[in-house]
């Protein structure tokens, strides 16, 4: 019988199937705030390939090019991701802040998220004002963008990417941001406000 050949994998294959898993990350890196050799290093511990570091630090720059001339959209289709674009709801919500306490803190917030030994608060200024003493680390004169996708979005990868790069483009900085199910949220300066519904409503 015979030997069956192994499909090899290019380092290309690797860095685009865990960039789409986390979108975020990459577009960190697209804003210059993760290092790319410290990305490169995390895709190869987290994925367990066998390709070096250079070739993965190749393969980002790469994708970076190929995604700003539409990678996403050629790979899964403009008008699917374009249709559950444009049905998404989009709310906003100003006078918000976010704050980060040392433990599980007990704070009045609208969202809560621990991870490890940290907690994430994100709520109305006014509350999370009062506690702003006690916390790792505050900022407020927040807004936060509510995107509710319809039903079916977490099924096409790409939709919370191109979000990303929408911001990205114009020049938005993205101060938290998480997603669950098929809501995402994203927390800017509020003084970038104009630029959010300009772009999205």
């Amino acid at each position: 019988m015979a030997k069956k050949e192994k499909t090899k994998i290019t380092a290309g294959e690797v860095v685009k199937a865990y960039v789409e898993e986390r979108p975020s990350l990459f577009v960190y890196f697209m804003n210059g705030l993760i290092n790319v050799n410290a990305l490169a290093r995390k895709i190869k511990q987290e994925s367990g390939t066998d390709k070096n570091e250079g070739a993965l630090i190749v393969a980002l720059h790469r994708l970076a090019e190929e995604v700003t001339s539409g990678y996403m959209s050629r790979k899964y289709g403009e008008k699917s991701i374009e249709k559950f674009l444009v049905d998404t709801e989009v709310n906003v919500y100003s006078n918000y802040a976010v704050a980060v306490f040392e433990g599980k803190a007990e704070v009045e917030a609208d969202a809560k998220i621990s991870f490890g030994k940290k907690t994430i608060a994100m709520g109305k200024k006014k509350d999370l004002d009062i506690v702003r003493h006690g916390a790792l680390y505050y900022k407020d004169d927040l807004a936060v963008v509510e995107f509710v996708h319809p039903e079916g979005a977490e099924d096409v990868p790409g939709i919370v990417f191109r979000i990303y790069w929408k911001f990205f483009e114009k020049g938005i900085s993205i101060i938290e941001t998480f997603s669950a199910w098929n809501v995402t949220y994203i927390v800017v300066k509020r003084e970038d406000l104009k630029k959010v519904t300009e772009t999205f409503l």
